[in-house]
């Protein structure tokens, strides 16, 4: 279902244009959504280092 525009009534059912009811709601969201994927991008990479530091690169390897 593609997104409604930003003058178009809102599908929440409020009567409000939906650049005044969940627009800043969905901006919000896909912001969180991009900050936990860069975090991600970051974590995940230091745990598997971390892992095959301490464990060893065998252990690392066979999991």
């Amino acid at each position: 279902m593609a997104s409604p525009g930003r003058n178009e009534p809102c599908p929440c059912g409020s009567g409000r244009n939906f650049k005044h009811c969940s627009l800043q709601a969905q901006d919000e969201e896909d912001s969180q959504r991009v900050r936990l994927r860069s975090a991600e991008g970051v974590l995940v990479p230091a745990l598997f280092s971390y892992a095959a530091q301490d464990f060893g690169e065998e252990c690392f390897d066979e999991a």
